[in-house]
Order: structure tokens, then C-alpha cells, then sequence
């Protein structure tokens, strides 16, 4: 890809558009959230003006000012898009569409390899956070966007729960691998992952950058989550039961057959690994009639599912998400 050196794509050495507050000249290390959108469709702008006015809403920019820099990307083939909204602080990056392909998951891989500066123009060994368009924040997501990566040959502390691999640990810190998370898929049989969510630290991983197109037969039509398993060199860290968890746009039949699932297949491994502050851990998933009770708590990311394209299905017109999410 491209180096982003251009100056619109740095934030000021003096001045954070986002924060408000002065920098010093040296710059800082930042958290880099990256979001692929791919074409002109107004829609498309939307949701990522949405996902930035969320952080905005959750403080995040705030949150670690003084250490990090948060920042939110669009790596897109249209960055002068009028429909996205840079006064929020969106960044956009320019991608070049190659051969046709138009799948965003195969351009989310060139952020392995990526050359974002931070505010004094230097390319450091930040944090990346590969966010899918689709996906929304709740309220305490920020504690896992803001938490550093384990170091290399480190143990996360997700592996010191229920019943520890020593093997597994004693590879890691013997080989000294590298860890990528991705968001973890509870609601389909045979699935581990989804690629809605996926963190690493810039550079440990660049040969799935590299290698994407000897090693990707269909770049259209492959399996993003596969692809990290069968050529991440390391460690890859699944987070939290129920942490994410799809929602179905204008669709309550099947938003309410997950919570079946969440009461079989999530809650078995609670209170153990129960992040749900302030909720119930008994609690289902999602709840339309009760007086109070909406989405459990321990659900802090929500990936909205519109369907397959040419079902018409709106994010907007769906009452539960215009109340409680948006």
C-alpha cells in the first residue's frame, strides 16, 4: 500500500484535532483504528461518521490523552468522499481498488504492513485495530481498545483462565510469539472467530500483508479469519464469551432465537469470565418487552447485520437500535 506520509494524513506536532489538547514536538505512540470502505454509497460514509461519533461519545480520544493518541481511519477508494465527516477527526487514507477486487476484508490485510506516522512524522511499532463498518461500540467497550497488546513472548492474561496450556505457554514464551485478537464468534456452530474486530501490534505480523496475494486463490471470496489462523506466525487470542454479538436488523424473531444460544453456549462461562460491569449475570442476550432491561451488559460490541444486499434492510428504521444504540 501506499505510505501515508502526505500531510493531511498526519495529525498536527503541535495541535490534536480530535482531543484539543497541545502535543509536544517528539510526538506520541498512538492506537490506530482502521476501517475499509470501499465505493461512493452514502450509507457507507454514514456508518463510519456513526462509529466516530460513538468514540466521540464514549470519550475515547480523552481517555488516554497524555499517553496515547486514538485515532480513526478510513482507508477507502473514495478519501474525498463529501459524505464523510473529517471535522469529527476521520481520517481518510487512500486505497487503490486492484483487478476488481472489491471485498473490504482484503484490504483490512494491507494494515499489516502499514506506514501510519504519528504526530512528529515518525512510523512506530503502534497498536491497529481492524474495525469493521458494521460494527458499533457500546458503552465499556473502551477498556479492550485501550489495553496494550501482549509483548512478544508475553502470556495474556486471557490464557491464565480455566484450564491453562502450559504447553501452549511454554511455546510462547520458549518461541517468543507474537499475538493478534480477533473478536470471538459464540452464535455459529464450527466458527471461532469473526472479522469484525481484529488487534495486533504494526510490523509483528507483515507477511500477511506481504503474502496475501501468493496465498489468497479468490481475493472476492475467502475466509479473512482462516487466513490469519493458517499464516499467523504466533499467537492468535480470542476475547471474552459474548463481548461481541450480532444484532439483526429489523428482525426481533431472530435476535430473539440468540438469546436461546447466549443462555447455552455464553452463559456456561460466567461468572469466570463475566466483563459485564453494572449487568446481571444471569441475564439473556437482548430484551424488547421488559420494563428496564435491554442488551446484557457483557455485550460491548455490536456488529449490525443488514442482511444480504437487495434486502432493503435499513439500520435506521429498526426502533430498538434508533432507542438503545444509536
Amino acid at each position: 500500500m501506499a505510505e501515508t506520509k502526505c500531510k493531511e494524513y498526519r495529525m498536527s506536532e503541535e495541535f490534536n484535532e480530535v482531543t484539543g489538547i497541545n502535543e509536544n514536538a517528539h510526538g506520541k505512540s498512538c492506537i490506530n483504528i482502521v476501517t475499509v470502505k470501499i465505493g461512493d454509497d452514502p450509507r457507507e460514509a454514514k456508518k463510519c461518521n456513526d462509529i466516530m461519533l460513538h468514540f466521540l461519545k464514549l470519550k475515547l480520544p480523552e481517555i488516554t490523552q497524555g499517553n496515547n493518541l486514538i485515532r480513526y481511519f478510513v482507508y477507502t477508494d473514495y478519501p474525498n468522499d463529501p459524505n464523510l465527516d473529517t471535522d469529527l477527526g476521520i481520517i481518510p487514507i487512500p486505497l487503490e481498488i486492484k483487478d476488481g477486487i472489491t471485498n473490504p476484508d482484503y484490504y483490512k490485510l494491507d494494515m499489516f504492513d502499514n506506514k501510519l506516522e504519528n504526530d512528529a512524522g515518525r512510523i512506530l511499532d503502534d497498536k491497529c485495530i481492524l474495525w469493521d463498518i458494521d460494527l458499533m461500540p457500546r458503552d465499556m467497550s473502551q477498556s479492550l481498545m485501550i489495553n496494550g497488546m501482549p509483548l512478544d513472548g508475553e502470556i495474556d492474561d486471557s490464557l491464565l483462565q480455566g484450564n491453562i496450556d502450559t504447553d501452549l505457554i511454554k511455546q510462547i514464551r520458549e518461541n517468543r510469539y507474537t499475538s493478534i485478537r480477533m473478536s470471538s464468534n459464540w452464535h455459529t456452530e464450527g466458527v471461532d472467530f469473526n472479522p469484525w474486530y481484529v488487534e495486533f501490534q504494526n510490523w509483528d505480523s507483515r507477511n500477511l500483508a506481504q503474502d496475501k496475494d501468493k496465498l489468497i486463490e479468490d481475493p472476492n471470496d475467502f475466509d479473512f479469519c482462516q487466513y490469519i489462523l493458517d499464516n499467523h506466525k504466533g499467537i492468535v487470542l480470542a476475547t471474552a464469551p459474548g463481548v461481541f454479538s450480532p444484532f439483526y436488523v429489523e428482525n426481533q424473531e431472530k435476535n430473539e432465537e440468540l438469546n436461546d444460544k447466549w443462555d447455552t453456549d455464553v452463559k456456561k462461562y460466567f461468572p469466570e469470565q463475566w466483563e459485564g460491569e453494572g449487568g446481571d449475570v444471569d441475564d439473556t442476550l437482548y430484551y424488547y418487552e421488559h420494563e428496564w432491561k435491554r442488551i446484557n451488559a457483557q455485550s460491548k460490541f455490536l456488529y449490525l447485520d443488514e442482511g444480504p444486499k437487495g434486502e432493503n434492510l435499513n439500520r435506521y428504521n429498526d426502533l430498538f437500535l434508533r432507542l438503545w444504540v444509536f
